[in-house]
């Protein structure tokens, strides 16, 4: 006797203790962090450490028709047992012992108790402690607390725990937003995630969702109109382990908090880009291209609206997983704006004629002798055509007349501190150092900014976006050249030597865009603003193997110009209600326009032109009238 009124002790210890350990463990339960776009829509769950994925809600944000589904079919006596039905559980014993099929006796409060235990063993001792732990349970626990922590331990399948994690998973959106014929279907699931894997076994899982209506009909749960109607409801799934959107973004941010985090991503945005990318590799495919990349960032606050680091994340092919967008290509020709905006800050002029002519640069005691991509030259051009048409020489000579040194002390100045540390050289000018795409789109928002730098882009959102005001990256006269650039960059005509008059830069909407490609064709890039957002464009291949010879004319600047005029289209209807939005770059009161010939850079009104005469925008100190106004740059590069 004493040896059995020890063991009754220990007995009720333990039991004690277990359900002490339940209240507690549930109650300070982790929920998988979610990451969200800037509107609310879901991009990712994040799991847990024990690799599940929880996402625990209170009983009121738990729909009634969920709740009743469960209830009907697992525990119709809930309300009224007292967490152990004793009649139901020795029809199971005898059942079991009889005929050795297994039944299901267990309550929802004996269920959810065998979730909280962990390792439960089928045997007699373990049975009772179960019993025993949830008539304890009961005592201490509102009816209304177990069934809201059992709703939220419940396993559904696909590492999915609780009604939420579940529902968002399956049907995509939250438990409050299920029908009345979802909520039953998900209730389906747990009896046997394996059996009922609605991917799987469909029609399994859907008769048993007609049970459970039937048996809401029956408990008079719901009306005759209902059950035919949610019996009709056809269940449309979201497809199956798509539990990543924006891949690319969330990996960036995922280990940035344990917290829900609300990503600065425009979802709409992102797949109308992430559509462009797809469709427009399989168009180029014959020309050895099988990747791209891009990047939109909002020109004011440097908010990122999409990033697509691949055409296709789940393409093993290409590596897809590999983030494009931030690792380091050669840019071609898309620093040439940079260069030529740090040549008019020391006194070139848009007018400025350049010798288009073959030079020899010795560079590390080598000769370097840059050559157009036509492999033409045109004689004295203007700074105006040799941007616009992109032209090599030129841009070579003006990166040797400003300095190398001035050059990279402006790259460290806009956080491109890896240029310099690649030790590039003159061939700089035309791409000849590594930089990422989201680097460079976010670079060329110093223009829509008027030559101010505001610092690195962010991918994480604030209703508070502190600018502050930002760093003059091109000296006093930022804004003016920030406007001439820009210019250059939306004059079609300026761009005919290189790319004629009909090609893929030129768009529909406003805006202002330079390409690039690298001298081996392993990268062909596009980049261009306006007012309101910025969007930049990488082609090329995953493995770094040369494209068949084809230019960002006809690849980068392709896809560019189809991703923008889609990206604007949405922009304007989307963020620009009561024609808030400004997607023109505004003339400075101090920029004026004169006539001037192009064939010496002089004045219009000079009795002799010697080409053609054009309206040009000068600044001051630098309007027309001064020699430094109408200068040429000589075949040594010496102004």
């Amino acid at each position: 006797m004493v040896i059995s009124g020890s063991l009754a002790v220990l007995l009720y210890i333990k039991v004690n203790r277990l359900t002490a350990q339940i209240i507690e463990t549930q109650s300070t339960s982790a929920a998988s962090p979610k990451i969200y776009d800037r509107n609310g829509k879901l991009l990712y769950k994040k799991l847990l450490d024990d690799e599940k994925y929880i996402y625990y809600v209170d009983e009121n944000e738990i729909n009634s028709w969920l709740k009743n589904s469960f209830i009907v079919i697992e525990d119709q006596s809930f309300y009224r047992n007292s967490g152990v039905n004793f009649r139901r559980t020795i029809q199971c014993a005898l059942q079991t012992i009889f005929t050795k099929k297994n039944c299901g006796g267990s309550t929802i409060t004996q269920q959810y108790v065998k979730l909280r235990l962990g390792n439960y063993k089928r045997n007699l001792y373990y049975k009772i402690i179960e019993i025993l732990v949830s008539l304890n349970l009961n005592l201490h626990m509102e009816k209304a607390d177990i069934l809201e922590r059992y709703l939220n331990t419940v396993y559904f399948g696909g590492l999915n725990y609780g009604v939420e994690s579940a529902s968002e998973y399956y049907f995509g959106v939250s438990n409050t937003e299920l029908s009345l014929a979802e909520s039953a279907f998900l209730a389906a699931i747990p009896n046997s995630p394996v059996k009922f894997d609605p991917y799987e076994n469909f029609e399994e899982t859907k008769r048993r969702q007609e049970i459970i209506l039937h048996e809401l009909y029956q408990a008079r749960l719901i009306n005759e109109a209902q059950l035919e109607a949610a019996r009709d409801e056809t269940i449309v799934l979201e497809q199956k382990g798509n539990q990543i959107l924006a891949p690319h973004v969330t990996e960036q941010v995922l280990n940035h908090s344990d917290a829900d985090i609300i990503t600065t991503i425009d979802l709409e945005i992102q797949n109308l880009i992430q559509a462009e990318l797809k469709s427009s590799i399989e168009n180029l495919r014959e020309v050895n291209i099988d990747n791209a990349a891009a990047v939109m960032i909002d020109a004011e606050s440097g908010e990122i609206l999409a990033m697509a680091g691949s055409y296709d994340y789940f393409a093993p092919d290409i590596g897809g997983k590999f983030n494009a967008a931030t690792s380091l290509r050669q840019p071609g020709s898309t620093l040439k704006p940079f260069i030529y905006a740090l040549g008019l800050e020391r006194g070139l002029t848009a007018a400025t004629l350049i010798e288009d002519k073959e030079q020899i640069f010795l560079i590390n005691e080598e000769h370097y002798v840059p050559r157009n991509f036509d492999l033409s030259e045109h004689g004295y051009v203007t700074v105006r055509e040799s941007l616009g048409s992109s032209l090599n020489i030129p841009a070579v000579k003006t990166l040797e007349y400003i300095g190398l040194a001035d050059f990279y002390e402006f790259t460290k100045q806009v956080g491109l501190e890896e240029i310099p540390a690649q030790q590039a050289d003159l061939s700089v000018a035309l791409g000849g150092a590594g930089i990422s795409l989201l680097d460079l789109t976010n670079l060329y928002r110093v223009f829509p900014n008027k030559g101010l730098y505001h610092g690195d882009p962010t991918l994480i959102y604030s209703e508070k976006v502190e600018q502050g005001n930002g760093t003059q990256v091109f000296g006093e006269n930022s804004e003016e050249i920030s406007f001439i650039i820009s210019d250059i960059l939306n004059d079609n005509d300026a761009r005919r030597l290189t790319f004629g008059s009909m090609n893929n830069l030129k768009t529909t909407s406003i805006s202002f865009v330079k390409s690039g490609t690298s001298n081996d064709f392993k990268d062909a890039w596009a980049i261009g603003y306006n007012g309101e957002f910025v969007l930049g464009v990488w082609v090329g291949n995953s493995d770094n193997r040369s494209m068949d010879g084809v230019s960002s004319a006809s690849s980068a600047s392709y896809i560019w110009n189809n991703a923008y005029e889609k990206a604007f289209e949405y922009y304007e209807s989307s963020y620009c209600d009561a024609d808030k939005c400004d997607f023109s770059i505004k003339k400075p009161y101090n920029v004026s326009e004169f006539q001037v010939c192009s064939g010496n850079s002089g004045l219009g009104e000079l009795l002799q032109c010697e080409g053609y005469l054009y309206k040009e925008y000068f600044y001051e100190p630098f309007l027309p009238g001064s020699d430094r106004a109408v200068h040429r740059i000589s075949v040594d590069g010496s102004p």
